[in-house]
């Protein structure tokens, strides 16, 4: 399974884009997923890619066939056809989607995600997780937006008494 994040602040539109599948060596770029119509993703919010022979087929946002290899390949996102706009690859890719160094191959039951930014490394970027959860649109964003507090009022300062010299006889 893939899952594609909105980790931005802004809603995206998935229109015109598709995810696609590189083998190791590149010789095989087949698409997973693709979008004709409006898809917003608002922040937070994830879809789910899956193959429909596998076991998260049928909870899927969009589904595939065929597999994705796990001694290394890579997904891009792009527009159809065109430029990146993201990519990993994974073990020992070595197809022109890599971003820098190719992420760790993940074991059985296992997945890669990149929990932070993006450096355009996938060795930095991506970090096995041994216990996936994968989560699409149904989840809801992811983390939960939270309400922006609401500034209290501070209390005003209290004056504080001072002592006044008392006159002393001369």
């Amino acid at each position: 399974w893939i899952e594609l994040a909105n980790t931005g602040n802004a809603a995206v539109d998935l229109a015109g884009l598709e995810v696609a599948y590189a083998t190791s060596s590149g010789a095989t770029v087949t698409r997973k997923a693709s979008w004709t119509a409006s898809l917003v993703l608002g922040p937070g919010q994830r879809v789910l890619i899956a193959n429909s022979a596998g076991v998260f087929g049928a909870v899927g946002d969009a589904v595939y066939t065929g597999g994705l290899a796990a001694t290394g390949g890579a997904i891009v996102l792009r527009p159809v056809g065109g430029t990146p706009i993201d990519a990993v690859g994974w073990g020992d890719a070595v197809n022109a989607f890599v971003e820098g160094t190719a992420a760790p191959a993940p074991g059985a039951g296992s997945s890669i995600e990149r929990p932070g930014g993006d450096t355009n490394d996938n060795a930095l970027d991506f970090v096995v997780t041994v216990a996936p959860a994968p989560q699409g649109l149904g989840a809801g964003p992811q983390p939960s937006p939270t309400p922006t507090p609401s500034p209290s009022a501070s209390p005003a300062p209290t004056p504080t008494a001072s002592s006044s010299p008392t006159p002393t006889p001369t």
